[in-house]
């Protein structure tokens, strides 16, 4: 039973991690586009990825327990992208765009 335990834990680690590296991705992203001439190409491609990361973490937020400081470090970088993403003149409830 430890071991279910021990590899539980591992898969929760994981999922943060995943949140958190994946929020971190969505930021450069859209500070990138934002840095970038409004409708270019390389302004598309980041903002595209700035939402596609937003989207993906609000799907697995959803899914996965966190810890109250977990949860309250994820949420404010979340609120942070989605406003990111705002600011680039994306709303940040429609789906991603895409490639």
């Amino acid at each position: 039973m430890r071991r279910f335990g021990e590899k539980f834990n591992r898969v929760h680690e994981l999922e943060v991690r995943f949140l958190k590296t994946d929020l971190d991705v969505g930021l450069t992203r859209a500070r990138i586009a934002a840095q970038t001439k409004h409708g270019s190409e390389k302004w598309r491609r980041n903002a595209t990825e700035a939402k596609k990361a937003y989207d993906a973490v609000l799907q697995f937020r959803a899914q996965t327990e966190l810890r109250p400081e977990q949860a309250s470090s994820i949420d404010e970088k979340l609120t942070e992208l989605r406003k990111a993403i705002e600011e680039l003149g994306l709303d940040a409830k429609e789906k991603a765009l895409t490639e």
